[in-house]
């Protein structure tokens, strides 16, 4: 059996109202009554004007529905799942349509099923020509699920191309600075639909699909089913059996860039990710050479700021010999050597002062011990056995006090020449500083390399 849908739609206004345009209008009384119009700043459309086809005389005091206009308008009983409002709930809605030559109003709709009350929402406002959804109460015949995979990440999505980043430097020369890869990424959401109902059918059912926010927005490519669509959102439509169930694929895509400056992500960018770019053929030969060349003349920044800074090790050294090649980078690596090992030379003189500063403080203390048992002796009688013991304390003492001298000695000498040394150690870390900057201002020129 069929049943008739009745939409009333009260207009807002009245005392307390939001402020309106309105017109006056002279009713039979001789009083003045202001009809509502639409708010441009709610709803960005013109001025709507309503005119009563009826007269109404209203009282002071009193308030009173007036009718406006009795509009016969299309609608279709729809179901309506949107996961955005909602993972589990299918909503009973109209998919009401504006066939008439009015704009209609923002009010309170009252919704009506076979003269039954069911519901009463915010009516949107609707131009001619404009449809939207009202919803009126929730289904329990149908359930809707869904399951996002999320193909997305940055070592499933597949790359497209690559391209070299060049910024202008001070000289405005374009200078090669990084690479950009572009990827392509994709999503897909599987939606499972089932009609519990074994009797009724699901003429139409509305599912609202809303494209992934990540990587600037993804784009809906499934068309299927699609009936409507905007750049992030498209709506579909099904019809279902009596229990009959369903799946149904809405797939989106991505195009996104990743910029890689660091020699870290070069490096491995290129050993691992370019050799499948070339048996895919998505690179071509001259790429790959200026990325190798970026990636050692990295490199070669990057070793010559440690050989600048002083943090090297011989290991750094012996790798740099290898690679070294040119004669204004091997004066680098010679005055680097020389430099390391004068400063290996103090470093073990340091620890020489420290071990002998050790020995003086345990000279000491067998001192102090020697002097409170040579004067734990005035208080014992003299025989052999104490002289004899006695001479022996004496003699420990003298002994440690020549250690003594001795250690003082070498400290001091060890603290003459670490003065000295470190003096030599500046002017060659100052002289390594001079080298290095001219390598580097040879390599910007691009005149220079390993």
């Amino acid at each position: 059996k069929e049943s008739t849908l009745h939409l009333v739609l009260r207009l807002r206004g009245g005392p307390g109202s939001v402020s309106l345009q309105s017109r006056n209008v002279t009713v039979d009384d001789g009083d003045d009554y202001q009809y509502e119009s639409l708010n441009i700043r709610q709803c960005q459309m013109h001025d709507v004007i309503y005119e009563s086809k009826e007269s109404c005389s209203i009282k002071s005091g009193e308030s009173a529905m007036v009718p406006i206009g009795n509009f016969a308008l299309l609608g279709d009983r729809v179901l309506h799942f949107d996961p955005k409002e909602s993972e589990v709930a299918v909503k009973k809605v109209i998919h009401l349509f504006n066939d008439s030559d009015t704009p209609l109003s923002p009010g309170d709709m009252s919704i009506f099923d076979d003269g039954r009350f069911v519901s009463q929402v915010n009516f949107t406002p609707m131009i001619p020509g404009d449809d939207g959804l009202i919803e009126y109460g929730e289904d329990s015949s149908v359930d809707v699920s869904r399951v996002v995979n999320k193909k997305s990440s940055p070592n499933k999505d597949e790359i497209t191309k690559c391209e070299l980043i060049y910024r202008d430097d001070n000289s405005g020369r374009p200078k090669n600075v990084g690479i950009r890869v572009f990827y392509k990424a994709e999503c897909e959401t599987k939606y499972s639909m089932k009609n519990c109902s074994s009797e009724k059918s699901v003429s139409k059912l509305y599912i609202d699909h809303t494209a992934s926010p990540l990587h600037g927005g993804f784009v809906i490519i499934t068309d299927e089913k699609c009936v409507k669509k905007t750049a992030n959102f498209s709506r579909f439509e099904f019809n279902l059996a009596p229990e009959q169930e369903l799946e149904f694929r809405v797939n989106e895509e991505a195009h996104y860039s990743k910029d890689l400056h660091s020699i870290y992500d070069l490096f491995s960018f290129n050993k691992k990710i370019v050799p499948q770019l070339i048996a895919a053929e998505k690179v071509s030969q001259q790429f790959v050479g200026d990325l190798e060349g970026l990636i050692a003349l990295r490199q070669l920044k990057e070793e010559l700021t440690k050989l600048r800074n002083g943090s090297i090790t011989s290991i750094d050294i012996d790798r740099c010999k290898m690679t070294f090649t040119k004669s204004y980078l091997r004066v680098i690596i010679q005055e680097s050597e020389k430099w390391l090992e004068l400063k290996n030379k103090i470093e073990e003189k340091k620890r020489s002062i420290t071990t002998q500063k050790n020995n003086v403080e345990t000279i000491k203390e067998i001192q102090a011990r020697l002097r409170v048992n040579i004067k734990n002796f005035e208080h014992v009688a003299n025989n052999t056995a104490t002289n004899k013991l006695l001479e022996r304390y004496l003699s420990d003492l003298n002994k440690q006090e020549d250690d003594l001298i001795n250690c003082n000695k070498l400290v001091e000498k060890l603290n003459g020449e670490i003065f000295n040394e470190q003096n030599m150690l500046s002017a060659m870390r100052q002289k390594i500083w001079n080298c290095v900057d001219q390598a580097m201002e040879i390599v910007e020129d691009g005149e220079g390399g390993q």
